[in-house]
């Protein structure tokens, strides 16, 4: 399965939230560089980078293993629709 960051990072940072979308906004926000975008190599490995930021805060955002973060961002997703 894959997951969107897109959906799991704003629960993380509520107040980020408002003004970041996409994958850009963030590697911006938490000062990630991007030598290259949308190449596969390169967007994997920004990728990962933001989810090792993510990941510290997934324990208070309700999601303290890896198949509770799946659900949080299949529900996130859902909740975004409605």
């Amino acid at each position: 399965q894959w997951r969107d960051l897109g959906d799991v990072a704003p629960l993380g940072w509520p107040r980020l939230a408002g003004r970041l979308s996409g994958l850009d906004d963030w590697l911006e926000a938490f000062a990630i560089p991007m030598q290259f975008r949308h190449r596969a190599i390169a967007d994997c490995l920004a990728t990962a980078q933001l989810l090792l930021m993510v990941l510290p805060h997934a324990s208070s955002i309700g999601a303290p293993t890896a198949g509770e973060l799946v659900a949080l961002s299949d529900s996130s997703r859902w909740l975004s629709r409605a």
